[in-house]
């Protein structure tokens, strides 16, 4: 850091000769993993708010496995060069941007920059910026311009590129010590060298690395493969190095990784839909639970609201060290035009989030088997024609869709009772006769006289699958208004109560 720094620390210290500079100095192990976490995560904001082709640089720290083969080179490209606010790398972490036919949507090229800076800024980072013709010139007038922003004009970028010194090129310590040993302290005295001599005398990485960053050779973007996985992290020790146990202090660090999360799912227009947050304690056994929510959700106060739950009710007899929140599953935002004039001023209609937010709560209050959700299945059998699940899953078929790839849902025939028996009743009728409607009925030792009987309404199917129906419903209603949905089994001859209409 700059406090750091101005008190002699300097990158490549032993901890011992830092401490002794500076015996308050907080040190922090370096994790890789989360520089290659946050650099994703740059990418990811990078293909939603700049170019939709972004390539990590080469060296830029990410596993080449994340890269994917891209098409040919662009004509122009932008890099930019970020080191983290609260931590230096050397060389600093590096995006590659295809910067052609973006001036529709950013403007000129010093404005795509200015909002590469200024977006990156608002993430935490401080940044150089280049524009040049090839990915390689763009990098190295990025770690080695003269100025924050530099932009290369089109087809000037070897003027560009003669002031820097050879490391701004990806040159190995042989070639570089080489170089240093000939007096050559600019890319402009490399490029004046015999370039018929230069394999022999440096290495065929020298001439590759100029032919690449001149445009003689191709150097096509890769863009990165993005996973579908959000991570973000936040220690919660302080200057003592020790965790937490407040829920107050935990409750602040969920805060600001929601914040984090509704900031990067807000670039890409996605919401969460599944979640998972980790506490590492101090005994180092963390805790993990994991969320799935009933719609997509964006916002950050949203987020807290549904994880704020759990966490009220997390044993936190163990100090937490640090929080980590993991968006595991996303989908797309629909949006929705405001009103212009409100009916209710101060009155808000409840939404799809407001939904999810409720039912996620639930769910981390009463277990995610407590709160179900009822779909309706393509079978006439009423009682397979429909099923529960959790109210958190996929979301429930659209009207006239084809549920689980089946047939069409269509509406019933007839009118269907509110509340359906999980087993048909067998009951006694009155007919007169015995294809035709019930007179009467007997429930629970008592006689009802039956006022009216609408029907009937037959079903027959299921003889594919063992399980097969035959049979004849009936709407009855007693004298008092009461109705009943009864059926006369045609296998059996049997009569029985199905469901009743309250």
């Amino acid at each position: 850091s700059r406090e750091a720094r101005s008190q002699g620390v300097r990158p490549g210290m032993t901890c011992a000769h830092a401490l002794a500079l500076l015996p308050d100095l907080i040190v922090r192990e370096h994790r890789p993993e989360d520089d290659d976490a946050a650099l994703l995560g740059l990418a990811r904001w990078a293909t939603a708010a700049l170019s939709p082709r972004v390539a990590l640089a080469p060296g830029a720290g990410t596993s080449p496995q994340r890269t994917a083969a891209g098409a040919a080179s662009p004509r122009r490209a932008a890099a930019g060069a970020a080191a983290g606010s609260r931590t230096a790398t050397s060389p600093a972490s590096a995006l590659l941007l295809d910067a052609v036919g973006l001036e529709p949507v950013h403007g000129d090229e010093a404005a795509l920059l200015r909002k590469a800076r200024a977006g990156l800024a608002g993430l935490g980072f401080s940044s150089r910026a280049a524009l040049a013709d090839t990915p390689l010139a763009a990098l190295a007038l990025a770690r080695a311009g003269p100025r924050p922003d530099v932009i290369a004009p089109p087809g000037e970028q070897r003027a560009a590129l003669e002031p820097l010194p050879p490391g701004a090129l990806p040159l190995g310590a042989p070639a570089l010590g080489a170089l240093a040993r000939l007096g050559v302290d600019t890319i402009g005295g490399l490029l004046r060298l015999p370039r018929a001599g230069l394999p022999a005398r440096l290495g065929e990485e020298v001439l590759e690395a100029l032919d690449r960053a001149l445009g003689a050779r191709d150097d096509p973007l890769r863009p990165v493969a993005l996973p579908d996985v959000l991570r973000e992290r936040l220690e919660t020790t302080g200057e003592t190095d020790a965790g937490t146990d407040r829920l107050v202090d935990l409750a602040f660090a969920l805060e600001a990784l929601a914040e984090r999360a509704a900031a990067r799912l807000d670039a890409e227009g996605r919401g969460a839909r599944a979640l998972a947050l980790v506490l590492e304690r101090e005994d180092a056994r963390p805790a993990r639970w994991a969320l799935r929510l009933a719609a997509p959700v964006a916002g950050a106060r949203t987020l807290v609201r549904v994880l704020h739950q759990r966490l009220e009710r997390q044993d936190l007899s163990v100090p937490v060290t640090a929080l980590e929140l993991t968006i595991t599953e996303t989908s797309p935002l629909v949006l929705r035009q405001a009103e212009l004039f409100e009916a209710d001023v101060g009155a808000r209609a409840a939404t799809s989030e407001d939904l999810a937010c409720l039912l996620g709560r639930l769910e981390g209050l009463l277990g995610p088997r407590q709160v179900l959700r009822v779909d309706l299945r393509a079978d006439h059998r009423p009682e397979r024609a429909h099923a529960a699940r959790p109210a958190s899953g996929l979301d429930p078929p659209a009207p006239g869709s084809r549920p689980g790839g089946g047939a069409h849902v269509a509406a019933p025939p007839g009118p269907r009772p509110t509340r359906l028996l999980e087993r048909p009743a067998p009951i006694s009728v009155l007919v007169d006769d015995p294809h035709g409607p019930p007179r009467a009925l007997r429930l629970e030792g008592d006689v009802v006289p039956l006022a009216s009987a609408t029907g009937p309404e037959r079903v027959e199917t299921g003889f594919w699958d063992g399980a097969e129906v035959r049979r004849d419903y009936w709407v009855v209603a007693g004298e008092d208004g009461r109705a009943w949905w009864v059926f006369r089994d045609l296998a059996g001859g049997g009569w029985f109560l199905h469901g009743v209409f309250d």
